[in-house]
């Protein structure tokens, strides 16, 4: 099963590291979120005691480890004087890394027409374009395949386009549903299917450090050696690094702050009410996540534009793919490059696809702010747009 690490910060200030012998942990505790400390305990108390029933579950005994870490944070919190009135920040909670499934060699240094750095499904949709070629090539990948669908998506994530639109080269959906939205799951059981399928030249846990130019090809250097290559694609993508506006710094510390590559569910955050910032696909359905489990949601709107999610009884992405939108070269765009930055429409597939409609959020009790403008110790302050 799944380990979970986490490591904790008491009000003391020092610091513990824990484990969890499966994912239920995630489900009470978040990444970045501060508890009051007896706050703090009640939620590692059920999820571990969760973890241990899985345990017992696949194996037929409880698990002792799980019991034990337990204790340890138990007697962590009665060291606490304070623990009443102070809180406990969760600094890192992560998965343990599957092992790979194509591990690299000790060294890796050699040379190739073409290396590829990234894995996901733009690596792997390029080294199947270049076999087709008969390119010889090598794809490096930092973690493991599908990594950000495992690690950095919300319990309640589905694609917001449809299953048919799902075709990557050579492998297009397979399933018996290609007007529904793939969640999260079928994500990953889709993508590692592909993988089956190609078979690629595919190094997991070699992470790139540095490319630079070498006569007339590249120097590649990666923490299991150096390659040189005639070519190199980078399929990084653009989302890996999370965008932080610089007022966050100047919340106070006790307010939990998360990016949504860290955001798992209504149930693990803090009890109170909850600011969502901006409202793009991510923010937009994040708010949504949480206004349907019945928390107090504060939703800064952003730029972002609205769409229907169906048009004349069809969806928008169809209509869209009529029109040739998704076969337009970048350099026919009448925004050109400036296009990459736009925002999305939101829109959500959850429950076979619907409108977010933010008007009627906030008729069901959420409530929206123009843009996010400063911050004065508890105090914020939002444009009036």
């Amino acid at each position: 099963m799944p380990e979970v690490s986490f490591t904790i910060r008491w009000p003391d200030g020092t610091s513990q590291l824990c484990g969890s012998p499966s994912r239920a942990i995630q489900d009470v505790l978040t990444e970045g979120a501060v508890y009051p400390c007896p706050e703090f305990v009640r939620r590692a108390r059920e999820g571990l005691s969760a973890a241990s029933d899985r345990v017992r579950e696949r194996y037929g005994f409880a698990c002792t480890a799980a019991a034990e870490q337990l204790d340890a944070i138990e007697t962590g919190a009665a060291r606490q004087a304070a623990s009443s009135e102070g809180v406990v920040a969760v600094e890192r909670l992560r998965v343990a890394p599957r092992s790979p499934r194509f591990p690299p060699p000790e060294r890796i240094d050699g040379h190739h027409e073409v290396v590829v750095v990234g894995g996901g499904q733009a690596g792997l949709a390029v080294s199947w374009c270049l076999r087709d070629q008969g390119v010889e090539h090598v794809v490096l990948e930092r973690h493991q395949v599908g990594h950000a669908w495992r690690q950095e998506r919300w319990d309640a994530f589905c694609l917001v386009t449809p299953n048919w639109q799902c075709r990557l080269p050579g492998h297009p959906y397979p399933g018996q549903d290609p007007d529904g939205f793939m969640v999260r799951e079928e994500i990953l059981e889709y993508i590692d299917r592909y993988v089956e399928a190609l078979s690629p030249p595919l190094y997991e846990g070699v992470r790139v450090t540095e490319v630079t130019a070498d006569g007339d090809g590249f120097r590649v250097t990666t923490s299991h050696g150096t390659l040189t290559a005639d070519r190199v694609v980078l399929a990084v993508g653009g989302y890996h690094l999370p965008s932080l506006p610089r007022i966050a710094e100047r919340l106070p510390a006790g307010i939990t702050q998360l990016h949504s590559s860290t955001y798992k569910n209504p149930a693990s955050l803090p009890d109170g009410g909850i600011l969502v910032v901006g409202s793009g696909q991510s923010g937009a359905q994040i708010a949504e996540d949480l206004l349907l489990a019945g928390r107090d949601v504060h939703l800064c709107v952003g730029s972002a534009p609205r769409v229907a999610r169906f048009y004349r009884g069809r969806d928008c992405v169809a209509w869209l793919e009529d029109m040739g939108h998704y076969g337009m070269p970048i350099d026919e765009h009448p925004q050109g490059l400036a296009a990459r930055k736009e925002p999305n429409h939101y829109v959500t597939g959850r429950d076979g696809g619907r409108d977010i409609d933010l008007r009627r959020h906030a008729a069901a009790g959420m409530s929206l702010h123009g843009r996010l403008l400063a911050c004065d110790r508890e105090s914020l302050s939002f444009a009036g747009d």
